[in-house]
Protein backbone atom coordinates (compact mmCIF):
# COMPACT_ATOMS: atom_id res chain seq x y z
CA UNK A 1 0.00 0.00 0.00
CA UNK A 2 2.83 2.57 0.33
CA UNK A 3 3.95 2.22 -2.73
CA UNK A 4 0.99 3.42 -4.12
CA UNK A 5 0.99 6.68 -5.82
CA UNK A 6 -2.09 9.30 -4.73
CA UNK A 7 -3.97 10.53 -7.85
CA UNK A 8 -5.50 14.10 -7.64
CA UNK A 9 -8.57 15.18 -10.25
CA UNK A 10 -7.02 17.50 -12.51
CA UNK A 11 -8.20 21.63 -13.86
CA UNK A 12 -9.61 22.15 -16.94
CA UNK A 13 -7.58 25.88 -17.94
CA UNK A 14 -10.10 27.53 -20.49
CA UNK A 15 -6.86 29.04 -22.23
CA UNK A 16 -5.47 24.91 -22.38
CA UNK A 17 -7.75 23.22 -24.24
CA UNK A 18 -5.75 20.21 -24.20
CA UNK A 19 -5.97 19.81 -20.72
CA UNK A 20 -9.52 18.51 -21.17
CA UNK A 21 -8.22 15.49 -22.41
CA UNK A 22 -6.01 15.15 -19.62
CA UNK A 23 -9.35 15.76 -16.60
CA UNK A 24 -11.17 13.13 -18.51
CA UNK A 25 -8.11 10.58 -18.70
CA UNK A 26 -8.03 10.91 -15.17
CA UNK A 27 -11.85 10.93 -13.92
CA UNK A 28 -12.12 7.98 -16.05
CA UNK A 29 -8.69 6.51 -14.00
CA UNK A 30 -10.45 7.73 -10.71
CA UNK A 31 -14.40 6.84 -11.78
CA UNK A 32 -14.83 3.93 -9.28
CA UNK A 33 -12.93 6.05 -6.24
CA UNK A 34 -15.04 9.60 -7.80
CA UNK A 35 -18.35 7.55 -7.28
CA UNK A 36 -17.69 5.90 -3.72
CA UNK A 37 -16.79 9.65 -2.51
CA UNK A 38 -19.91 11.49 -4.14
CA UNK A 39 -22.08 8.83 -2.32
CA UNK A 40 -20.45 9.06 1.02
CA UNK A 41 -23.69 9.95 3.14
CA UNK A 42 -20.95 12.55 5.61
CA UNK A 43 -21.19 15.26 2.45
CA UNK A 44 -25.11 15.24 3.07
CA UNK A 45 -25.85 17.29 5.73
CA UNK A 46 -28.93 19.02 6.94
CA UNK A 47 -31.24 17.01 4.30
CA UNK A 48 -29.42 18.44 1.62
CA UNK A 49 -28.04 16.51 -1.88
CA UNK A 50 -24.22 17.86 -0.79
CA UNK A 51 -22.39 15.76 -3.81
CA UNK A 52 -24.42 13.37 -4.40
CA UNK A 53 -26.07 15.59 -7.07
CA UNK A 54 -22.99 15.73 -9.23
CA UNK A 55 -23.14 11.37 -9.24
CA UNK A 56 -22.73 10.77 -12.78
CA UNK A 57 -24.48 7.97 -14.25
CA UNK A 58 -23.27 5.13 -16.17
CA UNK A 59 -24.37 6.72 -19.90
CA UNK A 60 -22.72 10.59 -18.73
CA UNK A 61 -19.88 8.00 -18.13
CA UNK A 62 -19.74 6.29 -21.93
CA UNK A 63 -20.24 9.62 -23.00
CA UNK A 64 -16.71 10.33 -21.26
CA UNK A 65 -15.36 7.49 -22.55
CA UNK A 66 -16.13 8.23 -26.30
CA UNK A 67 -15.38 12.25 -25.77
CA UNK A 68 -12.02 10.72 -23.95
CA UNK A 69 -10.89 8.86 -27.41
CA UNK A 70 -11.71 11.59 -29.66
CA UNK A 71 -9.49 14.74 -27.37
CA UNK A 72 -7.04 11.91 -26.54
CA UNK A 73 -5.85 11.82 -30.44
CA UNK A 74 -5.26 15.60 -30.35
CA UNK A 75 -3.57 15.72 -27.22
CA UNK A 76 -1.14 13.18 -28.37
CA UNK A 77 -0.73 14.70 -31.82
CA UNK A 78 -0.37 17.92 -30.07
CA UNK A 79 2.36 16.27 -27.47
CA UNK A 80 3.98 14.74 -30.83
CA UNK A 81 4.56 17.76 -32.91
CA UNK A 82 5.77 20.04 -29.95
CA UNK A 83 8.63 17.88 -29.80
CA UNK A 84 10.01 19.07 -32.71
CA UNK A 85 11.38 22.65 -33.14
CA UNK A 86 10.74 23.22 -36.57
CA UNK A 87 7.11 20.35 -37.43
CA UNK A 88 7.58 19.58 -41.13
CA UNK A 89 4.68 18.49 -43.69
CA UNK A 90 5.69 14.90 -43.83
CA UNK A 91 5.42 14.46 -39.87
CA UNK A 92 2.31 16.98 -39.51
CA UNK A 93 0.09 15.30 -42.29
CA UNK A 94 -0.14 11.77 -41.20
CA UNK A 95 -1.45 13.19 -37.78
CA UNK A 96 -3.74 15.15 -39.49
CA UNK A 97 -4.97 12.14 -41.23
CA UNK A 98 -5.24 10.28 -37.97
CA UNK A 99 -7.14 12.40 -36.32
CA UNK A 100 -9.71 13.25 -39.08
CA UNK A 101 -10.37 9.18 -39.29
CA UNK A 102 -11.00 9.15 -35.74
CA UNK A 103 -13.37 11.69 -35.84
CA UNK A 104 -15.34 10.10 -38.75
CA UNK A 105 -15.88 6.66 -37.19
CA UNK A 106 -16.84 9.23 -33.79
CA UNK A 107 -19.57 10.81 -35.99
CA UNK A 108 -22.86 8.75 -36.69
CA UNK A 109 -24.82 9.17 -39.70
CA UNK A 110 -27.84 10.61 -39.93
CA UNK A 111 -29.36 7.86 -41.94
CA UNK A 112 -29.04 5.82 -38.91
CA UNK A 113 -30.98 7.92 -37.13
CA UNK A 114 -33.46 8.15 -39.38
CA UNK A 115 -34.10 4.04 -39.31
CA UNK A 116 -33.91 4.19 -35.74
CA UNK A 117 -36.90 6.66 -35.47
CA UNK A 118 -38.28 4.32 -37.58
CA UNK A 119 -38.33 1.30 -35.32
CA UNK A 120 -38.77 3.35 -32.25
CA UNK A 121 -42.62 4.00 -33.76
CA UNK A 122 -45.03 0.98 -32.20
CA UNK A 123 -46.92 0.71 -35.12
CA UNK A 124 -43.73 -0.04 -37.58
CA UNK A 125 -40.64 -1.62 -35.79
CA UNK A 126 -39.00 -3.53 -38.20
CA UNK A 127 -41.82 -4.64 -39.75
CA UNK A 128 -42.00 -1.63 -41.75
CA UNK A 129 -38.33 -2.62 -43.36
CA UNK A 130 -39.62 -5.91 -44.16
CA UNK A 131 -43.09 -4.40 -45.84
CA UNK A 132 -41.17 -2.30 -48.21
CA UNK A 133 -38.62 -5.46 -49.48
CA UNK A 134 -35.26 -4.33 -47.25
CA UNK A 135 -32.69 -6.41 -47.80
CA UNK A 136 -32.25 -9.29 -44.76
CA UNK A 137 -28.98 -7.30 -44.64
CA UNK A 138 -29.87 -4.09 -44.44
CA UNK A 139 -32.82 -5.22 -41.68
CA UNK A 140 -29.67 -6.75 -39.29
CA UNK A 141 -27.62 -3.92 -40.00
CA UNK A 142 -30.37 -1.45 -38.59
CA UNK A 143 -31.07 -3.90 -35.43
CA UNK A 144 -27.24 -3.94 -34.77
CA UNK A 145 -26.84 0.50 -35.43
CA UNK A 146 -30.20 0.57 -32.51
CA UNK A 147 -28.86 -1.98 -30.32
CA UNK A 148 -25.25 -0.23 -30.10
CA UNK A 149 -27.08 3.22 -29.49
CA UNK A 150 -29.27 0.87 -26.30
CA UNK A 151 -26.11 -0.20 -25.23
CA UNK A 152 -23.95 2.73 -24.82
CA UNK A 153 -26.18 5.47 -24.39
CA UNK A 154 -29.53 3.89 -22.78
CA UNK A 155 -29.17 0.16 -20.93
CA UNK A 156 -28.74 0.67 -17.25
CA UNK A 157 -28.65 4.25 -17.52
CA UNK A 158 -29.74 4.87 -13.80
CA UNK A 159 -27.69 2.51 -13.14
CA UNK A 160 -23.83 3.76 -11.35
CA UNK A 161 -20.23 2.71 -12.67
CA UNK A 162 -19.38 -0.69 -11.69
CA UNK A 163 -15.67 -1.96 -11.88
CA UNK A 164 -15.93 -3.73 -15.22
CA UNK A 165 -17.00 -0.04 -16.51
CA UNK A 166 -14.05 1.85 -15.28
CA UNK A 167 -11.70 -0.75 -17.39
CA UNK A 168 -11.24 -3.23 -14.15
CA UNK A 169 -10.95 -6.92 -13.94
CA UNK A 170 -14.51 -8.01 -14.36
CA UNK A 171 -15.85 -10.21 -10.93
CA UNK A 172 -17.51 -13.47 -11.57
CA UNK A 173 -20.00 -14.61 -9.41
CA UNK A 174 -20.22 -18.28 -9.10
CA UNK A 175 -23.22 -18.28 -7.24
CA UNK A 176 -26.25 -19.31 -9.96
CA UNK A 177 -29.90 -19.43 -8.79
CA UNK A 178 -32.64 -21.52 -9.81
CA UNK A 179 -34.45 -18.64 -11.84
CA UNK A 180 -31.06 -18.10 -13.91
CA UNK A 181 -31.29 -21.82 -14.95
CA UNK A 182 -35.46 -22.09 -15.46
CA UNK A 183 -35.21 -19.33 -18.13
CA UNK A 184 -35.36 -21.86 -21.57
CA UNK A 185 -37.35 -20.16 -24.18
CA UNK A 186 -37.76 -16.50 -22.46
CA UNK A 187 -36.21 -13.36 -23.00
CA UNK A 188 -32.74 -12.67 -21.82
CA UNK A 189 -33.09 -10.66 -18.69
CA UNK A 190 -32.76 -7.24 -19.14
CA UNK A 191 -32.83 -7.42 -22.50
CA UNK A 192 -35.94 -4.80 -22.92
CA UNK A 193 -35.06 -3.81 -26.26
CA UNK A 194 -35.18 -7.87 -27.75
CA UNK A 195 -38.64 -7.69 -25.57
CA UNK A 196 -39.87 -4.53 -27.53
CA UNK A 197 -38.94 -5.68 -30.96
CA UNK A 198 -40.51 -9.28 -30.78
CA UNK A 199 -43.62 -7.57 -29.66
CA UNK A 200 -46.25 -6.75 -31.95
CA UNK A 201 -46.85 -3.90 -33.27
CA UNK A 202 -49.23 -1.33 -31.72
CA UNK A 203 -51.61 0.25 -34.90
CA UNK A 204 -53.70 2.50 -32.64
CA UNK A 205 -50.87 4.22 -31.54
CA UNK A 206 -51.21 7.91 -32.89
CA UNK A 207 -50.00 10.20 -30.66
CA UNK A 208 -46.37 8.84 -29.97
CA UNK A 209 -45.28 11.13 -27.45
CA UNK A 210 -47.54 10.75 -25.43
CA UNK A 211 -47.24 7.09 -25.93
CA UNK A 212 -43.82 7.26 -24.99
CA UNK A 213 -44.40 10.10 -21.99
CA UNK A 214 -46.80 7.89 -20.26
CA UNK A 215 -44.23 4.89 -20.41
CA UNK A 216 -40.92 6.89 -18.98
CA UNK A 217 -43.45 7.97 -16.18
CA UNK A 218 -43.29 4.10 -15.58
CA UNK A 219 -39.65 3.79 -15.28
CA UNK A 220 -39.79 2.32 -19.04
CA UNK A 221 -35.86 3.15 -19.75
CA UNK A 222 -36.66 2.48 -23.81
CA UNK A 223 -39.35 5.39 -23.49
CA UNK A 224 -36.38 7.64 -22.80
CA UNK A 225 -34.44 6.28 -26.22
CA UNK A 226 -37.40 6.80 -28.45
CA UNK A 227 -38.52 10.05 -27.17
CA UNK A 228 -34.84 11.36 -27.61
CA UNK A 229 -34.88 10.11 -31.17
CA UNK A 230 -38.50 10.56 -32.70
CA UNK A 231 -38.58 14.21 -31.24
CA UNK A 232 -36.15 15.75 -33.11
CA UNK A 233 -37.16 17.92 -35.81
CA UNK A 234 -37.09 16.76 -39.02
CA UNK A 235 -35.46 20.36 -40.47
CA UNK A 236 -32.98 22.62 -38.56
CA UNK A 237 -35.64 25.14 -39.50
CA UNK A 238 -36.72 26.12 -36.14
CA UNK A 239 -33.53 25.98 -34.39
CA UNK A 240 -31.83 28.13 -36.26
CA UNK A 241 -34.26 30.38 -36.27
CA UNK A 242 -34.21 30.15 -32.15
CA UNK A 243 -30.58 30.62 -32.29
CA UNK A 244 -30.55 34.02 -34.55
CA UNK A 245 -33.26 35.42 -31.91
CA UNK A 246 -30.74 34.53 -29.21
CA UNK A 247 -27.96 36.08 -31.71
CA UNK A 248 -29.94 38.80 -31.28
CA UNK A 249 -30.32 39.30 -27.52
CA UNK A 250 -26.90 39.85 -27.25
CA UNK A 251 -26.07 43.26 -28.28
CA UNK A 252 -22.94 45.39 -28.52
CA UNK A 253 -24.95 47.47 -25.23
CA UNK A 254 -25.92 44.25 -23.86
CA UNK A 255 -23.15 42.03 -23.96
CA UNK A 256 -22.57 41.05 -19.88
CA UNK A 257 -25.42 38.98 -19.81
CA UNK A 258 -24.81 35.28 -17.85
CA UNK A 259 -25.72 32.36 -19.70
CA UNK A 260 -28.60 31.52 -17.66
CA UNK A 261 -30.22 35.21 -18.35
CA UNK A 262 -29.26 34.94 -22.12
CA UNK A 263 -31.02 31.14 -22.22
CA UNK A 264 -33.84 32.14 -19.92
CA UNK A 265 -34.60 35.57 -22.60
CA UNK A 266 -34.06 33.29 -25.40
CA UNK A 267 -36.58 30.54 -24.83
CA UNK A 268 -39.23 33.33 -23.18
CA UNK A 269 -39.02 34.74 -26.98
CA UNK A 270 -39.63 31.61 -28.53
CA UNK A 271 -42.83 31.00 -26.12
CA UNK A 272 -44.17 34.33 -27.02
CA UNK A 273 -45.09 33.02 -29.81
CA UNK A 274 -47.61 30.73 -28.95
CA UNK A 275 -50.49 32.06 -27.80
CA UNK A 276 -51.86 31.32 -24.44
CA UNK A 277 -48.54 29.43 -23.40
CA UNK A 278 -47.68 32.46 -21.23
CA UNK A 279 -49.86 34.81 -18.79
CA UNK A 280 -49.67 38.28 -20.51
CA UNK A 281 -51.71 39.72 -18.09
CA UNK A 282 -49.86 38.31 -15.44
CA UNK A 283 -46.65 39.75 -16.84
CA UNK A 284 -47.80 43.15 -17.71
CA UNK A 285 -49.47 43.84 -14.03
CA UNK A 286 -45.90 42.44 -12.63
CA UNK A 287 -44.29 45.32 -14.45
CA UNK A 288 -46.91 47.71 -13.19
CA UNK A 289 -46.38 46.97 -9.89
CA UNK A 290 -42.76 47.40 -10.28
CA UNK A 291 -42.87 50.82 -11.77
CA UNK A 292 -45.19 51.77 -8.73
CA UNK A 293 -42.46 50.85 -6.33
CA UNK A 294 -40.19 53.43 -7.63
CA UNK A 295 -40.13 57.29 -8.56
CA UNK A 296 -37.57 59.87 -10.00
CA UNK A 297 -35.92 62.11 -8.15
CA UNK A 298 -33.95 65.57 -8.78
CA UNK A 299 -30.94 63.35 -8.81
CA UNK A 300 -30.34 62.04 -12.45
CA UNK A 301 -30.28 57.98 -12.84
CA UNK A 302 -31.22 57.89 -9.30
CA UNK A 303 -34.67 56.31 -7.76
CA UNK A 304 -36.67 55.98 -4.48
CA UNK A 305 -37.74 52.64 -3.60
CA UNK A 306 -41.45 53.74 -1.45
CA UNK A 307 -41.38 50.54 0.27
CA UNK A 308 -37.79 50.32 1.40
CA UNK A 309 -37.73 54.17 1.72
CA UNK A 310 -34.07 54.00 -0.02
CA UNK A 311 -32.12 55.52 -2.67
CA UNK A 312 -31.72 53.26 -5.48
CA UNK A 313 -29.05 53.94 -8.68
CA UNK A 314 -29.70 52.63 -11.92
Amino acid sequence: MAKIKPKQMKRSVETHWNTLAKVIQRALYLCAAIDKVVSLSKYDKNGKKGLRQYRLLSMEWNILRQLGHVLGAFLEATLHISKSKMPLLHEVIPLIDSCTAILESAVTDVSNHQSIRVVMHPRYKLEYFRRHKWEPEWIRTTEDILRDQWTWYYQDSNATPSTSQCDRSQMQDSVVSYFDIDDFGTTPDGDLLAEYLESLTIRGCADLIQYWSSLLAGGDPRAQMALDFLSAPATSTDIERAFSCGGLTVLKCRHALSDKSTRAATVLSSWAHVKGLIPEEDMVRAMKERNKRTKKTKTPNVYVDEKSDGLEAV
